[in-house]
């Protein structure tokens, strides 16, 4: 991981996607910053939104599978 304050405007872009960098930014903003829940609420929306849509999509492939 390279910090985000080193990285290129379009690598700035990028990470943007990256759940991992959801998941650290919420620790930072918790831990080092001292932040609240209310300031973590955007990443946690992201990844619940992801961990509903891939396991939905675990499931979809699952049900193919055993229907036979």
């Amino acid at each position: 991981m390279v910090p985000t304050i080193i990285m290129t405007d379009l690598m700035k872009t990028v990470v943007k996607l990256s759940p991992m960098n959801w998941g650290l930014e919420s620790c930072m903003d918790i831990f080092p910053r001292q932040g609240i829940l209310e300031d973590i609420l955007s990443e946690i929306a992201k990844l619940l939104l992801l961990v509903t849509g891939l396991f939905g999509l675990a499931l979809s492939f699952y049900g193919r599978r055993t229907t036979v």
